[in-house]
């Protein structure tokens, strides 16, 4: 993506300014691209450019930075893009698949444009496997990877640029003012280090606090607890409109966890 991205806008006739495009076989991802948006945050201000795009080293994902320098991810993609295929007739099915890690706000947001988001475990293969067994046409995760299954069978982020730029073009709006009809819920993700990936069934008390915070938490946010699958821990995330309550949720959930599992 450090050469063909450049090349591809400056064939559209747009005016480009790249970062980190000087790659030497061992700077992939070096303080920059998806990992590290807050560099071309910066830059976007400075440079007073439309859009920012950062990709990643494999040039799969895409994650936004919008005029005013605000940072956007895979699931304001999937928003935009969703609303957008929907007005022209191009999606294929009402639903929209993500993984657990994608924004209750996404949710929300598509029930209003009458579509409805599946979630999957972490992973675009897991993405495509869903979209695939329900002819869904459009999936991706929160992370920056966008599936467009009538093109490409995995993420392509200079594809997606090209999606999203199409978008504002044809309302000719910005970045901005596409994704303000998304409201992010307030997030909290808390990890937990375990002595063993047990079976969380196992533990009675485990499965009744997490049962309990969810009733508490009814339809206005959502708790996922799972083991991390590289480290020893176990990541408790959850999602709600109040964020002091959910930071409260969040301990109580993470204390049983360490109680019973804690290394």
């Amino acid at each position: 993506s450090s050469f063909f991205a450049s090349q591809v806008f400056l064939g559209l006739g747009s005016e480009v300014i790249a970062m980190g495009n000087t790659p030497d076989g061992k700077n992939i991802n070096a303080n920059c691209g998806s990992l590290y948006p807050q560099n071309l945050a910066r830059k976007v201000v400075e440079s007073k450019a439309d859009i920012g795009v950062a990709y990643d080293g494999d040039a799969d994902r895409a994650i936004w930075v919008d005029e005013k320098g605000r940072i956007l991810n895979g699931d304001h993609t999937l928003f935009v893009l969703s609303r957008f295929m929907k007005e022209k007739g191009l999606l294929k099915s009402d639903y929209v698949i993500a993984t657990t890690m994608s924004n209750m706000g996404l949710e929300k947001a598509l029930e209003k444009l009458d579509l409805k988001l599946l979630r999957t475990q972490i992973g675009d293969k897991y993405v495509l496997e869903k979209m695939m067994m329900l002819k869904a046409n459009l999936g991706g995760e929160q992370s920056g990877h966008t599936i467009f299954l009538d093109d490409c069978p995995t993420g392509d982020g200079i594809l997606t640029s090209l999606k999203m730029l199409e978008v504002m073009a044809a309302y000719n709006l910005p970045l901005s003012k596409l994704v303000e009809d998304l409201e992010e819920y307030p997030q909290i993700l808390l990890n937990v280090p375990v002595r063993k990936k047990t079976d969380f069934d196992q533990f009675p008390e485990i499965i009744n606090a997490k049962e309990e915070i969810e009733k508490r938490l009814g339809d206005s946010g959502r708790l996922n607890v799972r083991y991390s699958g590289t480290e020893p821990v176990a990541r408790v995330m959850i999602e709600g409109q109040d964020r002091g309550e959910i930071e409260d949720y969040a301990s109580q959930m993470a204390s049983v966890i360490s109680k019973y599992l804690g290394s």
